[in-house]
This record gives C-alpha cells, sequence and structure tokens, in this order.
C-alpha cells in the first residue's frame, strides 16, 4: 500500500482526527486555526504504515509551517545526526520554539505568551526520551 492509499486508509483518518483533537484543531508551531491542518510524523520509521505510530510521535502543523518544515528537511538546514543522537531533539521543535519565541515578542502580553513557550518547551525536554 503506498503512502496516497494510505492517507485515505480509515485507520489513518481515525488517528489523524485524534491528534487535530487533542492539539486543539491548532497548529503547534505558529497557533493558527485558520489554515489547512496537516498532522505530520516527526520520524518515520521504515515499515510503518502511517496510522501505527504512537501519537506522541505525530503533531498538528497548518499547510504553511508544514511546507516550511518539509523545505528546511528537503534543504538540509538541519544536521539530523547531531540533532537526534547528540542532543535528543527533533528538528520540527527548533523551528517551532523559534516561531513562538518570535512571536511571542509581538503579542500584548507577550509575558504569558513567553510562559507558554516555556511550558511547552519543559513538556518536550521531559517526554523526549519518548521520541
Amino acid at each position: 500500500m503506498d503512502y496516497k492509499e494510505q492517507i485515505k486508509h480509515p485507520k489513518w483518518q481515525k488517528k489523524r482526527l485524534e491528534i487535530l483533537e487533542r492539539d486543539n484543531f491548532q497548529c503547534q508551531s505558529c497557533f493558527d486555526k485558520e489554515k489547512q491542518l496537516h498532522v505530520h510524523h516527526l520520524k518515520y520509521e521504515k515499515g510503518k504504515k502511517i496510522w501505527e505510530y504512537e501519537n506522541n510521535k505525530l503533531i498538528t502543523l497548518c499547510s504553511s509551517c508544514h511546507e516550511s518544515l518539509h523545505y528546511h528537511i528537503d534543504n538540509d538546514f538541519y544536521d539530523f545526526n547531531i540533532l537526534y543522537t547528540v542532543m535528543g531533539c527533533n528538528p520540527i521543535y527548533i523551528d517551532i520554539f523559534r516561531r513562538r519565541i518570535l512571536s511571542a515578542g509581538t503579542y500584548i502580553g507577550s509575558d504569558n505568551a513567553m510562559k507558554s513557550v516555556i511550558q511547552h518547551l519543559t513538556e518536550i525536554i521531559i517526554t523526549k526520551e519518548d521520541m
């Protein structure tokens, strides 16, 4: 079964809905709720169907953030070996936190936005061993 067939499969549709609901139907990078949302796999594993991943290996991104992320990945802007193996960090979080920190400074009440960034970063660090 190729990727396009898997996307249409009811098991993926169910898993996708679970992730969208978990993430409050909101991009986890820019917090947009209006753009088309995608469910992104943080890292693919050979031989797995797209719905066979644990929920913590999936994240909701809007179409713009998803496209931007793949642009960075496809153009080798990240050294995956260093990020994954040495730092235990998934490159997507670098983009997400960079965007959140930049946008936090533009909000009225940016203290709350910054607290949100720190809270999310803390959650990621605590659960990175699950990645």
